[in-house]
């Protein structure tokens, strides 16, 4: 058996027997990746139990990962990276134990649609295909769907998809694997599944608290 192994095992043997409050179950990504050789340990943290218990969902979320990557540290000695998802716990997404997993972009988006889809989100329309998508029936907008006009040409349109800092930044801290790009991305996965669109992240802007325009700078940021 390789180190590597050895090292899954342990981790393994370790999670085995381990408890938190919160928390479904763990499993560990047993596949070696040559550019990376750390272990993987990803925590399946109980959605309803953090959205009930907590008003910050996501710093729960970090002090989890936190202290079990602590913890492993401390009784294997070994230093592994640890993410998070948010789920119900009883749908379990991990598979069988002794297969490799490797989290792929279509599974990323499973979690993050089956969570969007959860939520409270109410549609307003602001003109004739515009619309904004509110947290909750009288809440703070979330997402805005617009079509703007070029200033360089002004018969030129183009579709705009603006997304508020909460949710990118609760997204990529309740999927702890994600950053905040990648969490962007799923978001604009989900809403084109949803509404029927096609957009990607060069349509992507910040969602603008005073809906003012944020400068050509942010949006480039993430193209």
């Amino acid at each position: 058996m390789d180190k590597h192994n050895k090292s899954v095992n342990l981790v393994e043997a370790f999670l085995k027997d381990y408890t938190l409050k919160g928390v479904c179950s763990f499993w560990v990504d047993q596949e070696f990746h040559e550019d990376d050789e750390s272990i993987a340990v990803y925590i399946n943290i109980d959605l309803d139990w953090l959205n009930k218990e907590f008003t910050k969902p996501g710093f729960v979320a970090n002090r989890l990962r936190a202290g079990l990557k602590e913890e492993i540290k401390k009784y294997t000695g070994l230093d592994v990276y640890v993410g998070s998802t948010a789920i119900k716990c009883d749908k379990p997404i991990k598979e069988s134990t002794g297969k490799k997993y490797i989290i792929t972009e279509s599974r990323i988006n499973k979690l993050v649609f089956r969570y969007l889809d959860e939520q409270d989100f109410h549609t307003s329309e602001i003109g004739d295909v515009e619309f904004d998508i509110t947290n909750g029936k009288h809440g703070n907008n979330v997402i805005s769907y617009e079509i703007k006009h070029s200033l360089t040409f002004p018969d030129k349109t183009y579709d705009v998809i603006s997304i508020s800092d909460d949710l990118a930044t609760k997204i990529a801290y309740l999927f702890g694997f994600l950053k905040t790009g990648e969490a962007i991305t799923s978001i604009i996965n989900w809403f084109n599944q949803k509404y029927n669109k096609n957009l990607d992240i060069h349509d992507f802007e910040w969602l603008s608290s005073n809906d003012d325009d944020y400068d050509d700078e942010d949006q480039d940021y993430y193209d």
